[in-house]
């Protein structure tokens, strides 16, 4: 079983019923053979019953030859009970798909869009019959590659609209906007408090305002409850705003992305920095008032280093700082620590380092690092590539996103 995973609107359904559905009849597959089902259409609603879904497989499969089964948004065939019981329960569904695994004359395809089935739940009940495929929003070298305008007014195009398939098609601005505010208000947040039975819809709502407007920033259960009892007199508890923003990222609306320590002598207390899985969404929720490019183009960067399949973290270090007139010791943090196999660089990120006092602040976390692995600052207002006194690479954002290091 192949399983594409990926927000809603990715692209996912485009890429197995419209290309790979392409594909196979180039390659002479009849159509006889090919079942299509679409969970999130009215047309197959009541395919979301896993005995209905499986019984209308098997009625369309017409003979000993090779089928191809197609199914949309397979998770909605879980029931929302079933959902929040993951853990604990076994969902009929899982039944269903192992059926079909069992029959050799199907090769099945599924698309999902929220990981607490799709990505774990491969690994573990399918074993070594389940294949995950991660798909992501354009990146901005996709993006670049279908125009001809300079790329410096690309770069800043793409950090206010992001990489959504259809938005990036429109080319009126109000367009998009719409298009992006609407997907993230009907699409999104619907999905999330209706699939999670979310109670607290007021505190859920809060949290995604603050989660985007804090993009960069470390964040813990404990000061966001803060903010929201300070913000609106919420008693919302720790655990769930653990919850929260546990459901944000299984439907891959947010990446949390972990805080270790760089020393390896101390035990950090779970902090993550949330990262948006497309900057235009993030801007969208916001209604496109705080547009920090600092900010967005490490939200970029960030999600350029997951799409090239590195794993990524957040670094911390003690240094011995000297700077106030009472020395002491002060933490700091490398933005991206990024490990391929036996591949890892430490990263930096800015819109601009022409302010002394801002070079100085990106460059110290990484001239602390004593390991000989290679450190990067990578750059919004630059082209090119350059390496200073130290040996640290200062390249240009676009040269990084077009071309890598």
């Amino acid at each position: 079983m192949k399983v594409i995973t990926g927000i809603r609107r990715c692209g996912k359904t485009y890429l197995l019923f419209n290309l790979f559905r392409d594909r196979l009849r180039k390659e002479g597959v009849d159509a006889s053979h090919v079942i299509e089902i679409r969970l999130d259409r009215m047309r197959d609603l009541e395919l979301r019953d896993p005995k209905l879904l499986y019984a209308y497989v098997m009625e369309h499969v017409i003979d000993d030859g090779l089928h191809y089964v197609l199914i949309d948004e397979v998770q909605e065939a879980i029931s929302t009970d079933e959902f929040k019981d993951l853990a604990h329960r076994r969902p009929a569904l899982y039944a269903a798909l192992n059926d079909f695994l069992a029959e050799e004359n199907l090769d099945v395809f599924v698309t999902g869009s929220n990981s607490r089935f799709l990505s774990s739940d491969v690994m573990t009940e399918f074993r070594d019959r389940g294949t995950e495929v991660r798909l992501h929003p354009l990146t901005f070298s996709e993006f670049a590659g279908a125009s001809n305008a300079d790329p410096r007014d690309l770069l800043e195009l793409y950090l206010e609209y992001g990489g959504m398939p259809r938005a990036v098609l429109m080319n009126d601005v109000h367009e998009k906007r719409a298009y992006l505010e609407g997907l993230f208000e009907g699409t999104y947040k619907r999905d999330i408090i209706e699939r999670y039975g979310i109670r607290k819809g007021a505190e859920m709502d809060a949290l995604m305002s603050f989660v985007a407007s804090n993009i960069g920033n470390l964040a813990s259960a404990r000061n966001i409850v803060s903010d929201l009892r300070n913000e609106m007199g919420s008693d919302i508890s720790p655990t769930t705003v653990i919850a929260y923003l546990q459901y944000l990222s299984e439907s891959f609306v947010v990446n949390a992305v972990r805080l270790d320590s760089l020393q390896g002598r101390e035990v950090l207390r779970p902090r993550h920095k949330y990262y948006f899985e497309d900057v235009g969404l993030r801007n969208a929720r916001l209604e496109f008032t705080q547009t920090n490019r600092s900010q967005l183009l490490e939200n970029v960067v960030y999600n350029e280093l997951i799409a090239r399949r590195f794993n990524v973290h957040v670094g911390r270090l003690k240094i011995w700082d000297t700077t106030d007139s009472k020395p002491r010791y002060k933490d700091i943090e490398c933005d991206f620590v990024a490990r391929r196999g036996d591949e890892r660089f430490y990263v930096q990120v800015a819109w601009s380092i022409e302010d002394t006092a801002v070079e100085q602040r990106e460059k110290r976390p990484l001239l602390a690092i004593r390991d000989a692995n290679p450190k990067v600052v990578i750059v919004g207002d630059r082209r090119g590539r350059a390496r200073d006194r130290n040996g640290i690479l200062i390249v240009g954002a676009i040269d990084f996103l077009t071309e890598g290091l």
